[in-house]
């Protein structure tokens, strides 16, 4: 059962790599330095702390199902694919919630708050991981459905 938590914590450390580097996009320390530069910093803090809360917040389930197929005794690589699969609503509900902060922020007309779009980003994608995790939680509660 170990080994499933490890798996499932290196897709996650993919994920972060790869998160980061899309926003970065630049891989000198410079981009830290300038005061112009302000936004990339707290949307690299925004995304790494929405990554976070997507391992913590879908861990159980994620683990629920993983056990589930475990059980089942289905191989590595269907242990894989659901896993990835899981990882990559992750990162759709981070990139919606996102395109929706940046709706938000870019009706707001203060452009000295740097750090609002970061929060609303942070906001709006815990509550959409939230409901997420809840419309699982219903779907695997149904009558049609129990991996208990």
């Amino acid at each position: 059962m170990f080994y499933i938590t490890i798996l499932t914590f290196l897709f996650y450390l993919v994920l972060i790599y790869f998160g980061n580097r899309i926003i970065l996009k630049k891989y000198s320390n410079e981009a830290f330095l300038n005061k112009e530069n302000m936004p990339l910093v707290y949307n690299v803090l925004a995304l790494n702390f929405n990554l976070v809360t997507a391992v913590f917040l879908t861990h159980k389930w994620v683990m629920n199902y993983i056990t589930f197929l475990n059980a089942e005794s289905s191989e590595t690589f269907t242990l894989i694919a659901s896993t990835s699969l899981v990882i990559v609503a992750n990162g759709i509900l981070i990139l919606i919630s996102y395109l929706f902060a940046e709706g938000i922020g870019g009706m707001m007309k203060r452009a000295d708050l740097n750090f609002l779009k970061p929060v609303l980003w942070i906001t709006i994608n815990l509550c959409l991981l939230h409901l997420s995790v809840n419309a699982y939680e219903a779907f695997i509660n149904s009558n049609t459905f129990s991996i208990y």
